[in-house]
């Protein structure tokens, strides 16, 4: 490729981020549907930038938060995260967000909520030609619910655990089965079978049950970055400590004061800053960059 077309290309790309950079919220290239172990159908959003589609692009699978028991894909359009994903298109990442089983009477329970989760994966690494996946380098970003849904995808199953590189955990809950001792043995037992696939309420299932769907209970290789709002009265801050103390070998914890749950109120400074750490985070366990730009070599001349 000549320097000229070189320069033609890092131009319309810039030229195609300030376009987008002047629209409220970032419309997805397309939607996709996966199918789930139990038949149902469910829908990513997928984004990704038009200058690179002949390359195969790093990858990240966001999961939304909402307590297990509301939300969508659409939850990255939210607050710090639409100008994070910006930011991964930018840089020339696919980013998939991904629709799940709810948990709740009547919808689905967390069992489920986990095993689409692996489907999702699943779908994006069998389809990886097609979607300009690069499979060595996938990793998951979730929030809250998602964050607890994306550790348990990649924790406890042997093939996630292969493919998935990195984590980044947005104030997720990991000793969920030590949150729930909070809550009485009739509160515990009356949401049970609601929460389980028990057949009927049992609190010593449950109980054994929380406890292999709290992350904690796992050790893993996989580097995690974790963010946290100091005063999260949701799930507390004291959640993401026990995981960067029980992983000091591959987590990295950065709080951010005057936060609460969903760091809503982080301020500009606080925003550039979770978005250089998980920019710096990616660089290092990809160790090759972004790809993007950069693959093509004309990095210096984009900054210009």
């Amino acid at each position: 490729m000549t320097n000229f077309n070189l320069w033609i290309l890092a131009l319309l790309c810039a030229t195609m981020t300030l376009v987008s950079s002047c629209q409220s919220e970032i419309m997805p290239s397309l939607t996709v549907t996966y199918v789930s172990g139990d038949g149902s159908k469910h829908e990513m959003d997928v984004f990704y930038n038009e200058c690179y589609l002949d390359i195969s692009k790093p990858t990240i699978l966001y999961f939304h938060g909402g307590s297990w028991v509301s939300g969508s894909r659409r939850k990255i359009h939210q607050r710090y995260r639409e100008p994070m994903l910006r930011q991964l298109i930018e840089k020339g990442f696919i980013v998939f967000s991904v629709d799940y089983r709810l948990v709740g009477l009547g919808r689905g329970y967390m069992e489920g909520a986990v095993s689409d989760c692996r489907d999702a994966l699943s779908f994006v690494l069998k389809n990886a030609d097609n979607l300009g996946v690069d499979t060595s380098r996938i990793g998951f970003w979730g929030s809250s619910a998602g964050a607890h849904l994306a550790m348990m995808t990649a924790f406890a199953d042997s093939i996630a655990s292969r493919h998935v590189k990195f984590i980044v955990d947005d104030f997720g809950p990991v000793d969920i089965h030590g949150m729930s001792l909070a809550v009485p043995a009739w509160g515990r037992e009356l949401v049970s079978d609601m929460i389980f696939n028990l057949g009927s309420k049992n609190l010593q299932k449950f109980d054994s049950l929380i406890s292999v769907y709290s992350p904690i209970n796992y050790d893993t290789q996989i580097p995690v970055l974790i963010f946290h709002g100091e005063d999260d009265n949701v799930v507390n801050i004291s959640q993401s400590q026990m995981l960067h103390e029980h992983l000091p070998n591959n987590s990295h914890f950065i709080t951010f004061p005057g936060n609460a749950h969903g760091l809503k109120n982080l301020d500009s400074l606080q925003l550039r800053q979770y978005v250089q750490s998980f920019e710096n985070f990616m660089d290092t366990v990809l160790d090759v960059g972004y790809g993007g730009i950069q693959a093509f070599g004309v990095d210096e001349m984009a900054a210009k």
